[in-house]
């Protein structure tokens, strides 16, 4: 570029310049068949409108981009040619420049001694150089013919080169302009990614946490049969209550009625029967069976009961099973109870009619009893009633249990 500036400021100056490349029209053809001209309609060519270049894909603007740097290297490749050969036409125009001032002077020189000389000069001498100068004239016109042509193309190509310069900087910047909607729609991408990622990491946790609910459902359902299944236990252990204490009463009446009985038979027969034997009279069967049939039937109604209310209670559900095993141990505790109760009951009723001195030798004498005393029946009556108590407490702390589970739920 350097030659180029130096080339703009020399032309017009100096003395006329000699012949530079031979023919007067080789400077023209040239500059029509230059590859300068051909790689600038070429990227002419392929520079598309800057308003279609963002709809164009990423591949293809490196591509475009990449030919537009192998022209610009041509572009330079060729402007340093040219450099050269303007370099190389500006010595032998600087040599042609010297030869003819050595000419000019040499004729000056001549033109002096011919003048300082009075000697005619030979006509056949003028003629050679009127012919001589004429010649010079010729081609120094010549030379001033190409040279203004070359320099018509050097500003011509210099034109063409600001032009492709410009295009290529306005192609630069929708290149760069793109790149940034790339990036730009790159991280936009990337945010749009993550938040995907963060609404199906929520989407995981919401369905872990419906998974923990269901499972917290089936939880609360199988704490909602045990409930049920507790209350049932509590209803049939407040009936099985209530006959214990049923029971409770008729014993206290019964040993009250039977304290007075035995003290009006003591002081009825307390001077008559003193001797260890007597009259014994049995039990009749009318009050045996009246007796036995009360408290069996009782017996068996809360069989019934507990029966009806643990088929009512199972839903068809495989923990019923627990729950027959659970009432058969009750059913079993409360059938030693009553067995108990009524074989002393049994003897009670019998020791009724029989004198009170023979009664009382019955309960001094050594022979073991079948049946179990009255203390016995009211530790087994204690026991009974405490297990109900700490089941009832189990029942309420599941009751309560369930109440948190409820309320955690809702």
């Amino acid at each position: 570029m350097g030659g180029l500036r130096e080339s703009e400021s020399y032309p017009g100056s100096g003395p006329p310049r000699t012949g530079l490349l031979g023919a007067p029209g080789m400077a023209r053809q040239s500059s029509v068949g230059s590859p300068l001209s051909q790689e600038v309609s070429s990227t002419s060519e392929t520079i598309s409108d800057p308003s279609t270049s963002n709809a164009v894909p990423a591949e293809e603007i490196y591509a475009q981009l990449s030919k537009l740097s192998q022209q610009v290297g041509a572009v330079v490749a060729l402007t340093t040619s040219l450099e050269a050969q303007h370099s190389k036409a500006q010595n032998v125009i600087k040599e042609l420049e010297d030869r003819v001032g050595m000419l000019e002077g040499l004729l000056k020189e001549a033109r002096g001694a011919k003048d300082s000389e009075p000697v005619e000069p030979e006509p056949s001498e003028d003629t050679k150089h009127t012919s001589l100068v004429s010649m010079i004239t010729e081609w120094k016109k010549s030379v001033e013919g190409q040279w203004t042509a070359v320099q018509e193309e050097w500003t011509s190509e210099r034109e063409r080169l600001a032009k492709a310069r410009e295009e290529w900087e306005t192609k630069a910047n929708t290149v760069d302009s793109g790149l940034e909607h790339i990036d730009s729609g790159v991280e936009k991408i990337a945010k749009l990614q993550e938040k995907v990622d963060g609404g199906l990491l929520r989407l995981g946790k919401v369905e872990e946490g419906f998974e923990r609910t269901s499972k917290v459902e089936e939880r609360v359902g199988k704490v909602e049969d045990r409930t049920e299944k507790l209350e049932g236990t509590q209803r049939s252990w407040g009936d099985e209550r209530r006959d214990i204490l049923d029971r409770i009463q008729s014993l206290q009446t019964s040993s009250a009625i039977h304290g007075q009985l035995s003290h009006h038979l003591s002081m009825a027969n307390g001077d008559v029967l003193k001797h260890n034997g007597g009259l014994v009279t049995p039990p009749s069967p009318r009050s045996q069976s009246s007796d036995s049939a009360g408290r069996y039937g009782r017996r068996r109604r809360g069989r019934k009961s507990s029966g009806s209310r643990g088929r009512s209670s199972s839903r068809g559900r495989a923990s019923s099973g627990s729950r027959g095993d659970l009432e058969r141990d009750e059913d079993t505790d409360t059938d030693a109870t009553l067995a108990s109760l009524t074989e002393d009951d049994v003897e009670k009723s019998a020791s009724r009619h029989e004198p009170w001195p023979h009664r009382s030798r019955r309960y001094t004498s050594s022979r073991p009893r079948s049946g179990r005393s009255i203390p016995h029946r009211n530790i087994k009556i204690k026991e009974n009633w405490s297990s109900l108590q700490g089941r009832i407490r189990k029942t309420q702390q599941v009751s309560s249990l369930f109440s948190n589970i409820s309320g955690e739920k809702c």
